[in-house]
């Protein structure tokens, strides 16, 4: 039977209306449709992947010294860097994106 549209979602980190595309492109093309397909991704991005890596792992270095790293001081930190307005959302989804995820210290 697979998976509910609420698994594949979350499987796949995307939203429903992607899902409903490419079950109707597989329902009416096949699974070819599917594997050719190429639009690339990522178009609105500032940096690339490789350069968002870069600016997480010397923020990774700074935490992993005992510095005590926020969402907000990476955030000005980004925006700083990139040279331009960014939004709070877009800047969470990057750090999803690359495994990141919020823990508190503890005393």
């Amino acid at each position: 039977m697979g998976k509910s549209y609420k698994e594949i979602i979350e499987l796949l980190d995307c939203n429903q209306t992607m899902i409903w595309r490419n079950v109707k492109k597989y329902e009416e093309f096949g699974l070819d449709s599917l594997l050719q397909e190429t639009r690339g991704g990522r178009n609105h991005a500032y940096m690339t992947v490789g350069e968002e890596k870069a600016f997480l792992a010397r923020h990774l270095k700074a935490a992993e010294a005992g510095e005590f790293v926020t969402i907000d001081a990476l955030f000005q930190a980004y925006k700083k860097e990139l040279g331009r307005s960014y939004t709070r959302d877009a800047f969470y989804q990057l750090l999803k994106h690359h495994g990141w995820r919020a823990t508190s210290r503890t005393s």
